[in-house]
């Protein structure tokens, strides 16, 4: 019989080093630039090309726009999400009709943020932006956070580090902070592969977006040993809105200056999580606030499950995941809820793992308006 066996955890280097070979080869890739709407042409075949006139830019191969992308220009066409689908999947040439004709009578200017994967053929757009978007990219933001970290002197680990089309993040874990809650995670059930005990550690998870799709932002992110669940603070965090003045039309290329701001307000702001969440004090309250879970008794639990998952847009997937958790672990009060969900996040998509661990928490408080039979108002 040939024996299995399970692979061991990644280790905070092996996740930095491959998140940092992909920020260096996406940053040898992006262009970006500031273009008059009236010098942007839609293709049906779903490419966005730039043509000449008085910006001076020409680029006839153009760049197929990703799934965000199409979403920014339908937003800042203002064509309904809907009608801009349908269009797409059955009738490309309606759709580019629509979209040059509302970019032929707009005055705006937009950013379009671009990877150029080979000269040859056509790039990849990311981003349908405001000309006033501050840039604040991955690769600087992730050094400076390293930087700050390093200065602070502290020892912690890195348990995830990825980067998608939308968002990239870093959840920094400090194990030496730890404070066992026994009675806290009584029925909590250990998750295959993760240590054994009843430690809760204290950390952070820093996310950023390149495509607008969120701010530079610092939020506080527990972590419970026995299941890796992650308990994400909703009340406090560090965020800087990508805003700044308006741009030059043209090719961007970012200054030196703007680039060193942002880095000194990433140092400060991530030594200034580090000082505020890597506490055992700050720990303890994050703790008490879910603890108050425990005494939300529940009258329709399994439902109370259901109206949950539907409120953060759970797919019936991971639905069913969250209603299987939440049976066999026998907490079937608010706590067993927010158990149940916040494990089941583990096994979904870093962007999904993200939002529900999020929603969930801001949820936490008033799941009680949640406790009534699936399916009513």
């Amino acid at each position: 019989m040939e024996m299995q066996t399970t692979a061991a955890p990644k280790s905070s280097a092996e996740h930095l080093g491959g998140l940092v070979s992909r920020l260096e080869l996406q940053k040898v890739q992006k262009r970006d630039f500031i273009v008059p709407a009236s010098e942007l042409r839609y293709t049906p075949e779903g490419r966005m090309i730039i043509e000449k006139k008085r910006s001076g830019l020409t680029d006839l191969r153009g760049n197929f726009l990703n799934d965000n992308c199409h979403a920014q220009v339908a937003d800042k066409l203002q064509i309904p999400v809907a009608y801009y689908k349908r269009m797409m999947q059955t009738n490309p040439e309606l759709l580019a009709s629509n979209i040059n004709g509302w970019l032929g009578q707009s005055s705006n200017k937009y950013l379009l943020r671009t990877f150029d994967t080979d000269p040859e053929q056509p790039g990849i757009a990311r981003a349908f932006l405001s000309d006033r978007y501050n840039m604040m990219d991955n690769y600087d933001v992730l050094l400076a956070a390293l930087e700050a970290i390093k200065k602070m002197g502290v020892r912690v680990q890195i348990s995830k580090a990825e980067v998608t089309d939308r968002r990239m993040y870093l959840h920094v874990s400090c194990p030496e902070l730890e404070i066992n809650a026994e009675s806290f995670l009584r029925g909590y059930m250990k998750e295959e592969g993760a240590a054994a005990g009843n430690g809760i550690f204290t950390g952070f998870v820093l996310t950023n977006s390149e495509v607008g799709l969120g701010t530079f932002e610092i939020r506080p992110r527990a972590t419970i040993v026995k299941c890796m669940n992650g308990l994400v603070g909703t009340d406090d965090r560090f965020r800087r809105v990508h805003l700044g003045a308006k741009l030059d039309e043209g090719e961007v290329l970012w200054s030196e200056r703007t680039k060193r701001k942002n880095y000194e307000l990433i140092i400060s702001q991530t030594q200034d999580a580090v000082r505020t969440f890597l506490s055992t004090d700050y720990l303890n309250g994050m703790i008490q606030k879910v603890a108050e879970a425990h005494k939300i008794q529940l009258e329709h639990p399994y439902d109370t499950c259901q109206n949950v998952c539907r409120e953060l847009s759970i797919g019936e997937e991971h639905k069913k995941g969250i209603l299987s958790y939440f049976m066999a672990d026998g907490d079937h009060r608010a706590s067993g809820v927010f158990g149940a969900v916040t494990r089941q996040a583990q096994k979904m998509a870093i962007d999904d793992q993200f939002e529900v661990e999020c929603g969930i928490g801001k949820l936490l408080p008033s799941i009680a308006k949640f406790d009534k039979p699936f399916g009513k108002n």
